[in-house]
C-alpha cells in the first residue's frame, strides 16, 4: 500500500503544482486530448474547455 499511496501522492502533488502555475493537469496544457491514434480524434479538454486560461 506504501507504494500506491506514493504515486497518489506524487500524482495530487504534480496536479496542484499545474493549478498553480496556471496549467490544466488535465489535459497538460495542450487544451486538447487526443484518443486512438495520433490527433486522429481530437477533443477539447472538459476541464479547461480548450481555452488558454485556467
Amino acid at each position: 500500500m506504501k507504494f500506491v499511496n506514493f504515486f497518489a501522492n506524487q500524482r495530487d502533488k504534480r496536479r496542484e503544482q499545474m493549478r498553480e502555475a496556471g496549467t490544466c493537469p488535465d489535459c497538460l496544457g495542450k487544451r486538447f486530448h487526443h484518443i486512438g491514434l495520433y490527433f486522429v480524434h481530437v477533443y477539447e479538454c472538459p476541464s479547461c474547455q480548450g481555452k488558454e486560461d485556467m
